[in-house]
């Protein structure tokens, strides 16, 4: 689906808690108002992630190297994490910079399915710590996780077999 660019820049001052709809399973019909409240959230912890010198440079260049994403700007772009993209960016704060910094430049919103989120606890305490950071900065009231369906959840299960084997299939 396209969608118009969100041209409108949330006041960076403005807590979450005061963003009106914060919380779990807060959607209007096209998810707009979860775009906004993660856009306002991100944007404050983009700022702060490059205050501490994280930009995501390091990783743009690859992304733009491999030509086939980020998508069209104003395209909506959400992205669903697995339990190994979420302990990734919980570690990788340049990561995170560049997928923050995506989402201000088309809507989208990020969305973690529950059930990763025991995956992404397989791990050692500092593991867990930086989980644990990660889900306290994008996330206020639970507001990115996501109940799947039995048809969702098999999708995903799907289109993880289809990255696997197309990884696979690319190291022989």
């Amino acid at each position: 689906m396209i969608r118009a660019m969100i041209d409108a820049t949330p006041d960076a001052a403005t807590p979450d808690a005061e963003v009106p709809g914060t919380g779990f399973g807060v959607e209007d019909d096209d998810g707009e108002q979860l775009i906004e409240v993660q856009r306002a959230r991100f944007a404050r912890l983009l700022e702060k992630l490059e205050g501490e010198g994280f930009d995501g440079s390091e990783h743009l260049a690859k992304l733009e190297a491999v030509g086939t994403w980020p998508g069209d700007e104003g395209t909506r772009q959400d992205f669903l994490l697995d339990s190994s993209a979420v302990r990734l960016l919980a570690a990788d704060r340049e990561l995170l910079a560049i997928y923050l910094r995506l989402l201000q430049r088309q809507p989208g919103v990020i969305l973690i399915p529950l059930v990763a989120m025991a995956d992404a606890y397989t791990c050692g305490p500092d593991g867990r710590a930086l989980v644990d950071r990660l889900i306290e900065e994008i996330s206020v009231d639970g507001d990115v996780f996501l109940h799947l369906t039995l048809e969702e959840a098999r999708r995903a299960g799907e289109l993880q077999f289809e990255m696997l084997a197309a990884e696979e299939a690319s190291e022989t």
